[in-house]
C-alpha cells in the first residue's frame, strides 16, 4: 500500500541554522580567534626592550664612574692636605736647624754652660803656601824608644 501524502510529510532540511527551534545547539564550544604562541615571543620582547635596556645600562655604567672619580678626588684632596702639612713641618723644622747650626749660637750655648771659655792669648799661625812642598824634618828618637816607622819618608826634588 502506498502511503498518503497528506498524512506522511517529511521535513526538508534547511540551509538556515536558526530555522528549527526544536533542534539541539551544537556540544562544540564557540570557537574563538587566539594570537598564535610563537617559541620566540621572549626573544621578540627582548629585542623590543633591547636598546632600552642599553640605554639604562650604560646610564648606571656613567653614573658608577662618576662616582669613582669623585671618590678619588676626595681621597686625592685629602692626599694634598696630608702633603701640606708634612711640608709646612719639614720647613719648620728645617728653619729650627738652620738656627741651631749658627756658629754665634753654638759659641753662645758653649761659653754660657761653662765647656768653652776664651783663650786669654791666641797665637796666630803663619801663613804656609800649599803648592810648594815643605821639606822633610829632622826628627831624632827618644833615648829609649823603639820606634818602626811604616811609611817611607817623602822626598824632596
Amino acid at each position: 500500500m502506498a502511503p498518503s501524502t497528506t498524512t506522511a510529510a517529511r521535513p526538508v532540511a534547511s540551509s538556515r541554522v536558526g530555522s528549527e527551534p526544536a533542534r539541539q545547539p551544537s556540544r562544540r564550544p564557540p570557537l574563538h580567534v587566539v594570537p598564535s604562541r610563537r617559541r620566540d615571543g621572549v626573544r621578540s620582547r627582548i629585542v623590543r626592550y633591547l636598546p632600552a635596556i642599553m640605554v639604562v645600562l650604560a646610564l648606571l655604567v656613567v653614573v658608577v664612574g662618576q662616582a669613582v672619580l669623585a671618590d678619588g678626588q676626595v681621597r686625592m684632596a685629602g692626599l694634598d692636605q696630608q702633603l701640606q702639612a708634612a711640608q709646612a713641618r719639614h720647613s719648620a723644622q728645617e728653619e729650627r736647624v738652620f738656627k741651631l747650626e749658627t756658629p754665634s749660637r753654638i759659641v753662645s750655648d758653649a761659653t754660657a754652660n761653662g765647656k768653652m771659655t776664651r783663650p786669654g792669648h791666641v797665637t796666630q799661625l803663619p801663613y804656609v803656601p800649599l803648592n810648594i812642598p815643605l821639606a822633610t824634618p829632622n826628627v831624632t828618637p827618644v833615648a829609649g824608644s823603639a820606634v818602626t816607622t811604616t811609611t817611607t819618608p817623602a822626598v824632596s826634588k
